[in-house]
């Protein structure tokens, strides 16, 4: 359990918009990482359909990297497991709306935040796909973060 404390002290979201909020994972804007996610398109799944608006390793206006990928997604709409694994944690974390952080083989660990409502709890195991839970119905956004022994590696990659 100290391990996921850590994970989620350490999570951090993005304030500022970095691609273009019309870019998607088969659209990519430009610039390299985002390329990177249209060409991982075929082999990543994402845990919930939308527009990616800032990609792993894109830098926010303050010049930080992104530790994740930020996805604008409908309200309400349904957010999934995105592997296989077993439910960490799930709850309200400060400010970030509803977290869930997903043991997987192989050392990795998912963490989905944003979401409105919760469809797990933890010790849950999970299916690739699973429901974890909804988008908020106020700010529609989704932060996806993959970490390899605790440090963020591009989700959008196969790892």
């Amino acid at each position: 359990m100290r391990g996921v404390i850590i994970l989620i002290a350490s999570l951090a979201l993005p304030v500022a918009v970095v691609a273009k909020p019309t870019a998607s994972v088969a659209e990519p804007s430009g610039d390299a990482a985002t390329a990177r996610a249209g060409d991982a398109a075929a082999t990543a799944r994402l845990p919930v359909e939308g527009a990616i608006l800032s990609a792993y390793a894109a830098r926010d206006a303050a010049g930080l990297r992104n530790t994740g990928v930020n996805i604008a997604a409908r309200p309400f709409a349904p957010v999934i497991a995105p592997r296989a694994g077993e439910i960490a944690f799930a709850g309200a974390f400060r400010g970030h709306g509803m977290v869930v952080i997903i043991r997987h083989p192989a050392r990795l660990t998912s963490v989905v935040a944003g979401l409105g409502e919760l469809a797990v709890v933890p010790g849950q195991p999970v299916g690739r796909g699973a429901l974890l839970g909804r988008v908020g119905g106020n700010r529609a956004r989704i932060f996806y973060q993959m970490r390899r022994d605790g440090q963020p590696v591009d989700p959008l990659r196969r790892n």
